[in-house]
């Protein structure tokens, strides 16, 4: 029988094929069976490369098997019979032949087939092995970060050293969607609600809180120390005003012009920073320059250099302005700001709004913060201090180290000394209610509508080596007076607006109470 299981015909055993160079009958047949080789036998199977020794295991050929019988059977017979030798064997020696070759064939698979497979095992470990790398080195990263920022302001029994000792419980995680898997579990045991894992594509999203709109988070040289844990700079500095670099997003203009985290802004288009709050320096990076040349910065490293950059004049500006304003209709009348969401554009949209409003002829302004749930606490800081005077505490920390933190001071002459209202709701939580205790706690504005959400943490956003995002709660913040608000809330001094009068009085009263306090 034939490896195909068909019978192998020929001629009879006896008698001899004629000395005349042409085929016989029985040549004829076997190029005819040779030309059916060549067609694709109906009994093969085939499901790519790994299955075909798995399908000669099962005794059904090889892809290739039919097409080289019939070469075989073909060349043998024509060959022969045109030669005029004789063939009374020729079947057998054809499938003698064919059965070589093909066994010959086997074996190269076989070979061939056992380097692919050595290779692909090799891929795969070395992907499987670099898969392990990235997950083991996201673990390190959230296991640091957590073990080293967050704060259990609540007091929910976090202890570090239990934190740090479960890292090794998961020394051996495969793949970077186990290890967000294990860390959503490990997160969810501060339980914080607020501390939370986001996605790529959700970190992508809060690039609206971009402070420059060109990729840098900017903050005071004091805030810089408080938010690096750093007592002071390489070169033994430590700065409490000046403009510096908090962060820097990954792929971002200012990255691309080598702007580095620590890095303090000097000048940008030629003029001096040294002495400006960060939120207007935000302002003048912002869109770029009004002609579309190249922005100029000069900036210092930790180290001391001095370098000089530019960044491109023309690109798209930052997210629409969390800011409205509603003029008065009567002289004198009330100008309402709506200040939707504390993001990069808060405080400089906010001073702008202030700004129309007065030469409008405002006689008082109402701050709306309704349904606001805050966002950039600093920004909160800074909106606040558009209305107080310099000098005035806005706001106090509590965090690691917070013995030694000194709260946030305004530090620049109010932009307004219009009288004003802050509306407030349900829905006013965090960076909101932080600028709201702010005004009312330097009695600089009363407060009407309905008690607040009661959120009085601070949360930072810290970027991950695989694009995700890991957000903690680090602090807690409260009012001057040193009130804490976290599930409180801020209740206000009125159901509604007030008349001026009243507000008036209201603000008296907190000015003689705060004068005892404030003569000890």
């Amino acid at each position: 029988m034939a490896p195909h299981g068909r019978p192998v015909t020929g001629p009879p055993r006896h008698g001899l094929p004629t000395s005349q160079p042409r085929l016989s009958a029985w040549s004829l047949d076997i190029g005819k069976k040779a030309l059916q080789g060549l067609r694709r036998s109906p009994e093969r199977t085939y499901a790519g490369p790994d299955s075909l020794s798995q399908d000669a295991g099962r005794g059904v050929a090889p892809w290739w098997a039919g097409p080289l019988r019939g070469v075989a059977a073909l060349f043998i017979t024509s060959t022969l019979s045109l030669g005029g030798v004789r063939v009374c064997h020729a079947a057998n020696w054809s499938s003698l032949l064919e059965d070589r070759l093909v066994e010959s064939a086997q074996g190269l698979e076989a070979a061939v087939g056992g380097v692919t497979s050595r290779f692909r095992a090799s891929l795969v470990t070395k992907n499987a092995r670099e898969a392990q790398q990235a997950a083991q080195t996201f673990l390190d990263e959230v296991w640091e970060v957590v073990g080293t920022n967050f704060e259990d302001v609540r007091s929910r029994g976090f202890r570090r050293e239990d934190w740090q000792a479960q890292r090794a419980a998961h020394a051996g995680i495969a793949d970077l969607e186990e290890a967000h898997s294990v860390v959503r579990a490990a997160l969810a045991q501060l339980h914080d609600p607020y501390s939370r894992l986001i996605s790529r594509s959700a970190f992508a999203g809060m690039l609206k809180y971009d402070v420059s709109g060109v990729g840098l988070n900017l903050v005071t040289g004091e805030e810089y120390l408080e938010r690096t844990n750093a007592a002071r700079l390489e070169d033994g500095r430590r700065p409490s005003a000046g403009v510096w670099v908090l962060g820097v997003i990954q792929g971002s203009l200012a990255e691309q012009a080598g702007v580095r985290l620590g890095d303090e802004l000097l000048e940008v288009a030629g003029h001096s920073v040294c002495a400006s709050p960060p939120f207007k320096v935000a302002s003048l990076l912002q869109g770029g320059s009004a002609d579309g040349a190249d922005l100029a910065l000069k900036a210092r490293r930790l180290d001391g250099s001095v370098y000089d950059v530019s960044l491109p004049g023309k690109r798209a500006g930052p997210s629409s302005s969390p800011v409205s304003l509603e003029l008065p209709r009567a002289p004198s009348g009330d100008a309402v700001v709506k200040l939707r969401r504390f993001d990069a554009r808060a405080a400089a949209d906010v001073a702008g709004a202030l700004a129309r409003a007065e030469a409008g002829g405002t006689g008082r302004v109402i701050l709306d913060l309704r349904s606001n749930r805050g966002g950039l606490v600093t920004e909160g800081v800074e909106v606040a201090s558009l209305f107080l005077a310099e000098g005035d505490v806005v706001l106090r920390l509590q965090g690691r180290g917070a013995g030694a933190r000194p709260p946030y001071i305004a530090r620049s002459p109010p932009a307004t000394s219009l009288p004003l209202v802050l509306l407030v709701d349900g829905q006013t939580a965090s960076a909101a209610e932080a600028a709201a205790g702010a005004l009312r706690g330097n009695c600089r504005a009363v407060v009407a509508g309905r008690q607040t959400f009661g959120k009085g943490l601070i949360q930072s956003v810290y970027e991950l080596s695989d694009g995700s995002g890991l957000v903690l709660t680090v602090g807690k913040y409260f009012t001057p007076a040193g009130v804490d608000i976290d599930r409180e809330g801020i209740q206000p001094d009125f159901r509604s607006v007030p008349d001026q009068q009243q507000a008036e009085e209201v603000l008296r009263a907190c000015r003689l109470e705060r004068a005892p306090a404030a003569s000890a």
